[in-house]
């Protein structure tokens, strides 16, 4: 992956997406995270569930994909 950078203008209009990727390289458990919850993005049967969740519990539905991916990959692990 090569990031560059134009100056500190184009770094603000990324609205911290560089920073979130490198953050992300170096731990490999976000990096999983990540994976997993593009994995369930594209279940729309899964998708409308996980809605219906974060509705109930008064999240967003980001928090609750995160909520839940973290969950599957701790079910992986133990399985």
């Amino acid at each position: 992956m090569v990031v560059y950078s134009v100056g500190y203008q184009w770094c603000r209009g990324t609205n911290g997406f560089v920073e979130d990727a490198l953050t992300a390289i170096k731990d490999p458990e976000k990096v999983k995270i990540a994976l997993k919850m593009n994995e369930m993005e594209s279940w729309p049967e899964l998708m409308e569930m996980i809605q219906e969740k974060a509705e109930n519990k008064g999240i967003t539905l980001e928090e609750m994909l995160e909520l839940d991916a973290k969950w599957l990959i701790e079910n992986e692990k133990q399985q």
